[in-house]
């Protein structure tokens, strides 16, 4: 039945010089996700990949869906069939309406027939084929028991398209979504502050999205914080490993800053100076790891450690740009975001991280770096950093389960 993959990237294609090693990161992104599940080949035009199975595919299996939908720089794609540059319209129209009883449901049905002509040479414009491959259709199975097919032109209920190129014309019925963005690996890499939230992995996946290569650090708590909070985060790790691949998570034990900064300072500025240590140790670590930022999922105003002055001075205490993807976002669709991406359900499992224990009643909202530096001098705050770094345990997680651990 298919005899291709169309695959199509969008932002991708607007680049210049570099154009060539963005498609090359995407294709090899492609093989690495792809080449356990399917033999194939590549051929490549502007704005389209081809994947050529060996041999016809009769269905697209799960397997292969699941490996470019989570691929970054993928807009869409389509499993079609692929004919000769030059077939004529009768051949267009058999295998048009071999192709419809396969995708779509019996029973009554609304469908549209749309053309892409990239092909100019093609004897027949877009709008001709399209009108011409519509009546075929109702044509054919205007007797049929099994469907009953009429054109709706703005609401279809399915959609049936060509793609008319040189190197063929393409037919399909179905367009899965990708990520969209750019491909994995060709922007920098980062460290992804990732709490257990709602808010961190869908950060995580913004970034992942412009090319960014991701490690996670999280900051853990024992006992106050148990062995489910952690394994929260892992499969928090594994969903967002289905786009970064294989991602190495860092978990810090900070019970330690956490009960001298409790016991021996003000209260009401203990998650102001608590986010300042825990920056301090990611730059300690990213730097060590050769990334160029820090990503966080803040959102200003959403507590009291993300209003503008604390944000303020909070940044202050990281030496690496900090990535804020989520900083101007509605909560409403920050939460849609994640349904999305498959981290809600994990995000909101009822085991706390340690930004959700110890809060004051009162915490400060716009804290003054001048007031909290004099209050740190209290605090062996190199000690306690590099402390904190030499006691760091690595896991390495895939999107299917952990593949190594380190301590």
């Amino acid at each position: 039945m298919y005899s291709t993959i169309l695959v199509r990237y969008g932002e991708l294609g607007l680049k210049g010089r570099n154009f060539d090693e963005f498609q090359q990161s995407l294709l090899d992104d492609i093989e690495r996700r792809l080449g356990p599940c399917l033999d194939f080949s590549f051929d490549t035009t502007y704005g389209r990949i081809f994947i050529y199975p060996e041999g016809e595919l009769l269905h697209i299996d799960d397997n292969i869906i699941r490996a470019l939908k989570y691929t970054p720089g993928i807009v869409s794609f389509s499993p079609a069939i692929q004919l000769p540059a030059d077939a004529d319209l009768e051949l267009l129209g058999d295998k048009g309406v071999e192709l419809l009883p396969e995708t779509a449901p019996e029973g009554e049905l609304t469908f549209k027939v749309e053309t892409n002509r990239a092909n100019k040479k093609y004897p027949y414009d877009s709008m001709e084929i399209s009108k011409k491959m519509g009546a075929r259709v109702l044509r054919e199975f205007e007797d049929s028991d099994q469907f009953d097919f009429e054109v709706d032109v703005h609401d279809p209920e399915i959609l049936l398209e060509y793609d008319v190129r040189d190197n063929g014309i393409f037919i399909f019925t179905e367009r899965y979504e990708g990520p969209g963005g750019l491909p994995a690996g060709t922007s920098e890499k980062a460290l992804l502050l990732l709490s257990g939230g709602i808010d961190s992995p869908v950060a995580g996946w913004q970034v992942i999205r412009r090319g960014v290569q991701l490690t996670n650090l999280y900051f853990h708590t024992p006992p106050y914080t148990g062995e489910r909070a952690l394994e929260k985060v892992r499969d928090l790790t594994r969903v967002l490993a289905r786009y970064n691949g294989p991602t190495d998570l860092y978990i810090s034990n900070i019970t330690g800053i956490q009960k001298q900064i409790w016991s021996n300072l003000p209260r009401s500025f203990s998650i102001t100076l608590l986010r300042r240590m825990m920056m301090r140790i990611a730059s300690g670590l990213a730097e060590e790891l050769g990334a160029a930022g820090i990503v966080t999922g803040d959102s200003i105003g959403q507590v009291a450690s993300q209003t503008l002055a604390s944000l303020r001075t909070i940044s202050a205490a990281s030496e690496l740009p900090l990535m804020r993807p989520l900083l101007t976002a509605d909560k409403q669709d920050i939460i849609s975001q994640a349904r999305d991406i498959d981290t809600y359900s994990i995000s909101i499992r009822p085991y706390e991280d340690c930004c959700t224990l110890f809060i004051p009643d009162n915490p400060i909202t716009r804290p003054r770096l001048k007031r909290v530096k004099e209050l740190e001098e209290d605090l062996d705050i190199d000690s306690l950093v590099t402390e904190a770094l030499n006691s760091l345990q690595r896991e390495q997680i895939s999107s299917g389960k952990d593949t190594g651990q380190d301590e």
